[in-house]
């Protein structure tokens, strides 16, 4: 038998709280939605007591515990999310020096990098010249900069800065105008 104490009565009414007389039974809630019930008062304030939890609660600790052992430094999920979050880091430093320096690789999901432009496949560059070319044609309204015409068959864009002079700036939106075939022609000539 434990000698009464301020700790042991406050232990003793914290239990008490956790125990409902309902329908002729004893209840006692351990924390979650779940009940657990009893026949007799003592046999649920023993169980209140003990800090014993309801089958649920027991299983979220167990989940609680398997995921805070997944999530320590030294599993392959934490140095997984490092490594990605690495990697990310440097997407978004990317991202910024593109913007920085007046670059608008929106329509991309990631900007490239000059040297990841001459790494590109020739298939790989000219599905990006396609985004570029439709993401030109967006911005302008499908409209031709010079006379206006906005015939969707007669539009196309244009490389302020020609690909052969540098194939990086050929995928910036800001190296782009969209022109008519016949403006586009005498820009050419």
């Amino acid at each position: 038998m434990t000698t009464w104490s301020p700790s042991t009565e406050e232990s003793f009414l914290a239990a008490a709280s956790r125990v409902v007389p309902y329908k002729e039974q004893w209840w006692v809630d351990c924390g979650c939605e779940r009940l657990t019930s009893f026949d007799d008062w003592k046999e649920a304030l023993k169980y209140a007591e003990s800090g014993a939890s309801c089958e649920v609660c027991q299983a979220q600790e167990a989940l609680k515990e398997a995921l805070s052992k997944c999530i320590s430094p030294e599993s392959d999920v934490s140095r997984s999310y490092a490594a990605g979050r690495l990697r990310w880091e440097a997407q978004q430093q990317v991202i910024q020096e593109s913007i920085n320096a007046g670059h608008d690789f929106s329509y991309m999901m990631l900007p490239p990098t000059r040297e990841s432009v001459l790494l590109m496949s020739p298939s790989s560059f000219n599905r990006k010249m396609e985004s570029w070319a439709k993401a030109v044609k967006d911005r302008d309204g499908w409209c031709c900069s010079k006379c206006g015409e906005s015939e969707k068959s007669q539009i196309c864009a244009h490389h302020i800065v020609g690909r052969a002079q540098d194939l990086y700036l050929a995928l910036d939106l800001n190296n782009g105008i969209t022109l008519c075939v016949s403006c586009h022609e005498k820009e050419h000539h």
